[in-house]
């Protein structure tokens, strides 16, 4: 294969567990380049941070136009 980040430079996912068993954070970090040239790079990194677990007063409705993720 090859194209955009076909060759890894840096994969790293970090996770935060806390006492009520629920992942509040999580990053991940990814740096690569294609495996055919490499001055052709690419990155992506997800800072995501979530706390209200089961607070009754965040409501999230599903579009009526929603359609299930493919397999």
């Amino acid at each position: 294969s090859g194209g955009s980040f076909s060759a890894i430079d840096k994969a790293e996912v970090d996770l935060w567990l806390c006492n009520d068993g629920y992942v509040h954070k999580y990053l991940v970090d990814y740096t690569g380049h294609d495996a055919k040239d490499a001055t052709q790079k690419g990155a992506f990194k997800i800072n995501a941070h979530m706390w209200d677990f089961n607070n009754a007063a965040i409501k999230v409705t599903v579009p009526t136009d929603a359609k299930p993720m493919p397999k």
